[in-house]
């Protein structure tokens, strides 16, 4: 039986079994963190909570009341609670059906942090311009190493402002001409690259 068909069956007992049942069904297989219901340690994982699940409906008359229904619910009340609820949705082409509308008391926009180097020509010959880009201010640190490792020159140290984009021109010296690795820090966020040499 599916979400949508214990739902609308409505009523207690059995039905609400079936509900609890199914809900914490679906948070155990789809990976979330739930408390299985505990008998003896017998309940761990998706299956064992099934095989429960399944005994206790089969049994004559069924199971539908008890501890097992009383940690269903409980599993099943504490996901609503972080999830939401249903309200009925009227669609003239397909006739009624049901909507999962989520709670939310705040919207807060996450915006993920972004550096990001550009250089150019790449591979090089006698100079390479790198072009910062990044979505947070703050002190930056540009470094260019060797491929052994070797720390050749700080190019750039000073403030990154966000949403402004810098260019570094940066001749390398003769002696250090050969494939280069940059390091680029804001804070405690780092991105690296390599810069080929053609000679």
């Amino acid at each position: 039986i599916t979400m949508l068909g214990v739902i609308s069956q409505g009523g207690g007992d059995c039905k609400a079994f079936g509900r609890h049942a199914v809900s914490t069904l679906l948070s155990s297989a789809s990976g979330l963190s739930i408390d299985y219901p505990s008998f003896g340690g017998t309940i761990t994982n998706f299956s064992s909570l099934y095989g429960a699940i399944k005994a206790a409906l089969n049994a004559t008359p069924p199971a539908c009341s008890g501890p097992l229904f009383t940690a269903l619910e409980a599993s099943s009340n504490d996901d609503h609670g972080k999830c939401g609820s249903f309200i009925q949705v009227v669609n003239d082409n397909a006739g009624s059906y049901l909507k999962y509308v989520p709670v939310v008391s705040k919207i807060e926009e996450v915006i993920p942090t972004s550096l990001k180097v550009t250089t150019f020509p790449n591979p090089y010959n006698d100079f390479v311009t790198f072009q910062i880009e990044s979505n947070i201010s703050g002190k930056g640190v540009l470094e260019v190493f060797n491929v052994t490792g070797q720390k050749i020159a700080t190019v750039f140290e000073g403030n990154i402002n966000s949403g402004k984009g810098q260019n570094i021109r940066f001749a390398v010296p003769k002696q250090n001409r050969s494939s280069l690795i940059y390091r680029l820090r804001i804070g405690d966020k780092t991105t690296t690259g390599k810069i080929l040499y053609v000679n």
